[in-house]
């Protein structure tokens, strides 16, 4: 009985770390991210309180009302279309997408400094 005490024990610790994940706050996206390679699509975002920017290298601007839920942001364009992205990682100059929007691959910006 006693060598399976620690396969329950590993397995809560597992459950727990994963309802724990990092919880992003809104406030903390607010400002201007910059991609970390060449893509004609959103190499700039803009976060506001509560507009996010896409720009695209052509002269094509989309606007969207956006909101984080735990690890995932939430976009809501003019239409009412609803995307989702999972966040992998936010830090105070790092923003890590596993996808954003078409983009399929992992996405990386960088906090553009004042």
């Amino acid at each position: 009985m006693r060598k399976l005490l620690p396969l329950p024990l590993i397995v809560l610790i597992l459950l727990i770390s994963c309802v724990y994940a990092q919880k992003i706050s809104q406030a903390k996206l607010v400002g201007t991210w910059v991609l970390n390679k060449n893509q004609i699509n959103y190499p700039i975002i803009i976060f506001e309180n509560k507009e996010a920017i896409f720009k695209s290298r052509g002269d094509t601007i989309y606007r969207f009302n956006y909101s984080v839920r735990g690890q995932e942001l939430i976009l809501t364009d003019i239409n009412k279309n609803v995307s989702k992205a999972i966040i992998v990682n936010l830090s105070k100059d790092t923003l890590i997408f596993r996808s954003l929007l078409e983009n399929k691959e992992e996405q990386h910006y960088l906090r553009k400094r004042k």
